[in-house]
């Protein structure tokens, strides 16, 4: 009896847990820092167009590659060739997360608990793309050129780096040869997603993005060409 009681309190803490952390999330979506209103882009004379790709659970922050910053690209040429041709994405995760599902068939609840409950390595994943969808999960976001170098140098600066400042390679069996993981600095968490990692560099950049996005939707909630799609 003893037992069932506990499963039964632990069930029901878990279910207002959960419907807890989804009402603060939507009550912080329409919160964002006054710096961040207005149109970021309007006005100005030189302009860069990033896009942000978006499912029902992940952001990816893309560039056209030939765009990238000369410090960022330099990290990165020893690992990736053919850097200024295509498009590179980056996008944070949970590091086992990201070893073992590459698709979300490959989903495993332990994993996703772990990555969600335990404060976990992260990775930085790299995608290099010859070309991008044009579809509604891709959302372009067009920036003044300070902000579009300010929000590559803040992308830099979530890399984790050994002691001479280079960027820290993870690998596994099977990984895809157009997708690169390296260490990230923040841990995963519950409160420190993927898409918390996105909603952060791009309120940085003073894009109108809410204080806290720990959902896909809700960093490109008010973009306004995400309304558009």
């Amino acid at each position: 009896m003893k037992r069932l009681h506990f499963v039964k309190r632990f069930i029901l803490i878990l279910f207002i847990a959960i419907i807890l952390y989804f009402t603060l999330s939507f009550l912080f979506l329409f919160i964002f820092p006054h710096s961040a209103h207005g149109d970021t882009a309007k006005n100005q004379k030189r302009v860069n167009t990033f896009f942000i790709y978006h499912d029902l659970a992940h952001t990816e922050i893309i560039f056209p590659a030939k765009t990238l910053i000369p410090p960022l690209a330099q990290k990165l040429q020893p690992f990736i060739p053919a850097l200024r041709h295509g498009y590179i994405a980056f996008s944070y995760g949970d590091e086992d997360f990201m070893f073992h599902t590459p698709e979300w068939k490959d989903l495993k609840i332990s994993l996703a608990l772990k990555a969600l409950f335990l404060n976990t390595p992260a990775v930085i994943r790299v995608g290099h793309y010859t070309q991008i969808r044009a579809d509604e999960t891709i959302v372009p976001v067009k920036l003044p050129h300070e902000q579009y170098t300010k929000l590559q140098t803040t992308i830099l600066q979530s890399f984790a780096t050994d002691t001479q400042g280079n960027l820290i390679p993870r690998t596994y069996p099977g990984q895809k040869n157009y997708r690169y993981y390296f260490k990230a600095k923040h841990p995963y968490n519950l409160f420190y997603t993927c898409n918390t990692w996105s909603g952060e560099l791009l309120r940085k950049t003073g894009l109108p993005v809410s204080l806290w996005t720990p959902l896909a939707f809700e960093v490109v909630f008010h973009l306004p060409n995400a309304s558009n799609r």
